[in-house]
C-alpha cells in the first residue's frame, strides 16, 4: 500500500513538472517570438529612414554636382576675361574719345562713337561665332588647340593694337582736313577704338567657347554659364564707365597694352607646359608637361613665342617717351603748317587737355586753351587781351545789322518819342 502510495506520488510529481516545464518554454517561447517581432520592426524601420536619408543625400549630391558643374565651367580663360574685359572696354570708351579731343573737339569726337564702338564690338562677336562653328567639323583635340591658338593670336593682336594705338592715330591726324569733322574722328579711330573692341568680343567668344571635354556635360548648363558670364561683363562696363577717372588717357592706354602682354605670357606659358590653358581639375596628372627639356634648347622657342609681348612693352616705353600727344613736358620751337608755337605748360583734366601754349608767328600771342576752347590770352607785344580781335569782328557785325535795319530803328525811335 505505502509503496502504490509513493508511485502515485511519484508520477504526480513527475507530471506537474511536465506541465511546469511546458508552461515555462511557452513563456520563454512567447517572450523570443515578442523580441524578434520588435527587432523585426526597428530594423525595418531603421532601414526605411536610410532609404529615405539616401534619397535625400543622392537628391542633395545631384544638385551639388549641377552647381559644381557650372562652377567648373568657370575656366582661367574665363575667369580672366571676365575680370579683364570690362576693364578694357571702359578705357576704350572713356579714353579714345579723349584722345582725340585736341584735334577734333569734345563735339565732334563723341558723335556716335558709342554706337559704332558697340556694334564693332557685337560684330567681333558674331566673327567668334562664325569661327566656332567652322572648327565644328575637327576632331576634339584639332578643335580645342584650334580654339586655344586663336585665343593667344587674339591676345596678342589685341595688345599690339592697344600698344601701337597711339602711332597710328598720329599718323591718321594727317587726314583730318580732308575728311572733315564729322567723318574724320570715326576713320581715326579706326586706329583706336574700333579694332580693338571687335578684338575684345572674338576673344570672348573664343574664352566661353564649348570644348571637348565639356560636350559630356549638359548643354543647358554651358548656355547657362554662358549668359551669367555676359551678364556680369555688361554690368561691369555700365559701372566701370559710369565712374568719373581721373587718370591720363595715355597711361591707360599703355596700362591696357602691358595688362594684355602679361595675361598673353601666362597662357603661352601654360599652352608650352601643359598644352592646354583651362587646366580644369588635375590637368598636371592628366597630361604629362611638354617642358621636360633643358631651358637652354627651349629657349629660342620661347622667344619667338613672346615676341609680340617684348614689342608691347618697347613701344610703350617709346610712346611715353616721345609721343609729344601724351608728353606733359615742354614743347618748345615746333613748327607745323607755317605756325611756331612753344608748349609752355600742360596737364590733362576730365574735360581734356589744359594747355599754355605760345605762337611765336605769326600772331604772337600766348593763350591757355582747354581743348578748342579759348579760356584767355594776350598779345606779346603789346599785352593787349586776345578778345579785342572778337570784339572788333563782332562790332563790325553789329554795325552792318544797324545799316541794314536803319529806317526800323528810326521808326522805332519816332514812336517811343510820341
Amino acid at each position: 500500500m505505502r509503496y502504490r502510495m509513493g508511485n502515485i506520488k511519484k508520477d504526480q510529481y513527475s507530471h506537474i513538472r511536465t506541465i511546469c516545464n511546458s508552461y515555462n518554454f511557452n513563456v520563454n517561447l512567447s517572450i523570443f517570438t515578442s523580441f524578434i517581432s520588435i527587432m523585426s520592426r526597428r530594423r525595418q524601420q531603421k532601414s526605411s529612414s536610410s532609404s529615405s536619408n539616401q534619397n535625400l543625400l543622392y537628391k542633395q549630391q545631384q544638385s551639388d554636382d549641377k552647381i559644381t558643374s557650372i562652377t567648373h565651367l568657370c575656366t582661367l580663360p574665363r575667369a580672366t576675361f571676365l575680370i579683364i574685359t570690362p576693364i578694357l572696354v571702359s578705357v576704350i570708351l572713356q579714353v579714345s574719345p579723349n584722345y582725340v579731343e585736341p584735334i577734333y573737339g569734345n563735339v565732334f569726337s563723341t558723335i556716335y562713337f558709342n554706337e559704332i564702338a558697340l556694334s564693332s564690338l557685337t560684330f567681333g562677336i558674331i566673327i567668334g561665332i562664325g569661327f566656332i562653328a567652322k572648327t565644328k567639323s575637327l576632331s576634339q583635340i584639332t578643335r580645342d588647340n584650334e580654339i586655344n591658338s586663336a585665343l593667344i593670336s587674339g591676345i596678342d593682336w589685341c595688345g599690339i593694337l592697344f600698344a601701337l594705338s597711339p602711332i597710328i592715330v598720329r599718323a591718321l591726324f594727317h587726314i583730318s582736313g580732308l575728311l572733315g569733322p564729322y567723318i574724320g574722328p570715326h576713320v581715326t579711330q579706326f586706329g583706336l577704338a574700333y579694332p580693338i573692341m571687335l578684338s575684345i568680343g572674338f576673344l570672348n567668344v573664343m574664352a566661353c567657347a564649348r570644348l571637348s571635354r565639356e560636350q559630356r556635360r549638359p548643354i543647358f548648363r554651358w548656355m547657362l554659364y554662358v549668359i551669367i558670364h555676359f551678364t556680369i561683363i555688361i554690368t561691369l562696363i555700365y559701372v566701370l564707365y559710369s565712374v568719373m577717372t581721373r587718370g591720363r588717357s595715355c597711361r591707360r592706354l599703355y596700362f591696357s597694352g602691358l595688362l594684355l602682354a602679361l595675361v598673353g605670357t601666362v597662357f603661352k606659358l601654360l599652352w608650352c607646359i601643359y598644352g592646354e590653358l583651362s587646366l580644369e581639375g588635375d590637368a598636371s596628372q592628366r597630361r604629362k608637361p611638354t617642358f621636360n627639356v633643358s631651358l637652354r634648347s627651349q629657349l629660342p622657342f620661347i622667344t619667338i613665342q613672346l615676341l609680340p609681348q617684348i614689342l608691347i612693352i618697347i613701344m610703350v616705353i617709346y610712346n611715353a617717351n616721345f609721343n609729344s600727344h601724351c608728353n606733359i613736358a615742354i614743347i618748345q620751337n615746333t613748327v607745323d603748317n607755317n605756325i611756331e608755337y612753344n608748349i609752355l605748360a600742360r596737364n590733362e583734366s576730365i574735360t581734356g587737355w589744359i594747355e599754355v601754349v605760345e605762337e611765336i608767328k605769326p600772331r604772337n600771342i600766348r593763350v591757355l586753351r582747354a581743348g578748342h576752347s579759348l579760356l584767355g590770352g594776350i598779345f606779346r607785344e603789346t599785352r593787349d587781351s586776345i578778345y579785342g580781335c572778337f570784339y572788333l569782328m563782332e562790332g563790325k557785325v553789329r554795325i552792318k545789322y544797324l545799316l541794314l535795319h536803319i529806317f526800323d530803328i528810326k521808326l522805332l525811335i519816332t514812336i517811343a518819342y510820341f
